[in-house]
């Protein structure tokens, strides 16, 4: 098989294409990248799938639970959230219905305002899961998809004396693109990871280019998550290895 397919978005249909990614959009917090009128799309800013929407003449919603002779459900979006009654509540305020049949007490169905089911239920990723999302991100070279890992009072710390830390979300994204625009090719190996509770500590390999040098430099990483988004990272590195292998000592 030669032919390299790839899954860019799912699409639904609607009597008004943009004013249901406009919903969606509210929940999700992804930019409308295309709104022009019967056919609209978000954009992940992770760069995963995104969602389309299409105006459809005629267009008729599914009927939940299944009815016989009415349209049925061909597909639904699954969609994870950190607080199940405070999801729901702003997704009904959003302009969403709860759906009157619920079969699963963790799971919340809803309607979206054309009809379309979609559950809610709480998010299971571990601490883990998202620090190493965190990590992939870097090698991306996106400031924007690193970032969005971390808290407003995100804290970062180094113990090299050539690190520099930072406290806040703003002062991070403010150096991250330098940071990356230092060492290209960048990217972290995972060695090892141990999750206990909210902190995650990860040996890691940091691979880069620095100085027309090939860097391959071990550390570790302390993490702290809260609510799904890391709030405390402090890095163990070693400042000689890191000269020694860039040509600079």
């Amino acid at each position: 098989m030669n032919t390299r397919f790839r899954v860019v978005a799912t699409v639904l249909g609607a009597p008004h294409a943009g004013e249901l990614a406009r919903f969606y959009a509210r929940l999700t917090g992804w930019p409308v990248a295309v709104d022009e009128g019967d056919w609209a799309i978000l954009r992940d800013p992770a760069g995963g799938a995104g969602l389309s929407f299409q105006t459809e003449a005629g267009y008729r919603p599914p009927v939940w639970p299944e009815t016989p002779g009415a349209p049925q459900m061909m597909m639904h979006l699954d969609i994870a959230v950190d607080d199940l009654d405070g999801g729901v509540g702003e997704a009904i305020a959003a302009g969403a219905r709860l759906a009157a049949h619920q079969p699963q007490e963790d799971v919340r169905v809803l309607l979206d305002p054309a009809g379309h089911p979609f559950c809610l239920f709480l998010d299971s990723r571990r601490p883990a899961d998202v620090c190493r999302a965190y990590l992939d991100a870097f090698a991306t070279g996106d400031p924007d998809q690193v970032t969005q890992w971390v808290t407003d009072d995100f804290a970062n710390r180094h113990t090299a004396a050539l690190g520099s830390g930072c406290v806040g979300k703003a002062e991070y994204s403010a150096r991250v693109p330098g940071f990356l625009a230092s060492m290209p090719g960048l990217r972290y190996e995972v060695v090892d990871v141990v999750n206990n509770g909210d902190r995650v500590d990860i040996a890691y390999l940091l691979r880069a280019h620095v100085n027309g040098n090939q860097i391959a430099l071990p550390g570790v990483m302390r993490l702290v998550v809260r609510d799904g988004l890391i709030a405390e990272r402090t890095d163990y590195w070693d400042s000689l290895s890191f000269q020694r292998q860039a040509g600079l000592a």
